[in-house]
């Protein structure tokens, strides 16, 4: 009788605490990379880059050495993918 007991908690720990999280991380990670497209697809448009462009222009080349050495090109869009990711998940009422 104690180890069904035990084999009882046991499993009911696995399932709520690996199965559950595992479902919702996997719906979430499913959700955010296929509207991280959409989203930076939709916002693109009303973004305006002519401001940037003046400024990446003023930079000096020991800048862009720089920049280039640290993967700034691959850096910046993760940055900015990561922060509009955690601003869509926060806005998960059951998660945020």
């Amino acid at each position: 009788m104690p180890f069904a007991a035990v084999l009882w908690a046991l499993l009911t720990w696995i399932f709520r605490a690996i199965v559950i999280q595992f479902l919702v991380m996997g719906v979430c990670l499913v959700l955010v990379t296929q509207l991280m497209p959409a989203v930076i697809n939709y916002v693109a448009p009303f973004v305006g880059l002519s401001g940037l462009n003046g400024v990446f222009s003023g930079l000096s080349p020991a800048v862009w050495f720089i920049m280039d050495f640290f993967a700034f090109s691959y850096g910046l869009p993760l940055v900015i993918s990561a922060f509009i990711a955690r601003f869509l998940i926060r806005r998960i009422p059951f998660i945020g």
